[in-house]
């Protein structure tokens, strides 16, 4: 509104000015205050007819001054609307920096728990390592044991002859069976 007012003045001050300007250049005054035309070709310009050039000057400013006037309302609405647009942008930049913090934290809690299931894993799969190393030592162990038993067998038929070879063929007998249970356990064991 201000800058509106003095751009007004302004150019009415320069219309008068220029309205004055051009009335003395056209017209002199005698010793009686009667008004002479001048040896300027120009036509003489009557004292009514500079107040006319400066009401139309007049008129001119304030139709100018109040274009100016929308001109800047026009622009404070803009910068009204463009200082909105800034806060809005503002708060979106911040609630995205929030957005932004929460899934970084979220990632980092995923990392932290795929590191641990990662750790489990190698764990697990060194048991099954050592549990699989067990049951091959035992499987072994109970393929000794066979063999031991069927030369100990062979050995009892040879003597199935005598009492005492019946009865030690027959305790050997229940210990094949124990060895046999224990290598079937050993065997589920080792499948599962």
């Amino acid at each position: 509104m201000k800058i509106a007012q003095v751009l007004f003045i302004a150019i009415y001050l320069t219309a008068a000015t220029r309205a004055q300007e051009g009335a003395s250049a056209a017209v002199e005054v005698d010793a009686h205050g009667n008004t002479m035309p001048t040896e300027s070709s120009e036509p003489v310009l009557t004292v009514a007819a500079c107040d006319a050039r400066i009401v139309q000057a007049m008129e001119a400013g304030r139709a100018d001054a109040h274009s100016l006037q929308e001109q800047a309302t026009t622009l404070q609405q803009e910068i009204q609307e463009a200082a909105e647009d800034r806060q809005k942008l503002l708060e979106e930049m911040e609630q995205l920096r929030k957005s932004l913090a929460v899934a970084r934290a979220d990632m980092e809690k995923f990392q932290m728990a795929a590191a641990h299931q990662e750790t489990q894993t190698r764990d697990a799969a060194r048991a099954l390592k050592d549990s699989n190393g067990q049951a091959s030592s035992a499987i072994a162990k109970v393929e000794v044991l066979e063999k031991q038993l069927a030369e100990a067998k062979e050995e009892i038929e040879r003597l199935s002859s005598i009492t005492l070879a019946k009865q030690i063929q027959k305790e050997l007998m229940n210990m094949w069976q124990s060895i046999l249970t224990m290598y079937n356990k050993l065997l589920k064991k080792s499948d599962a």
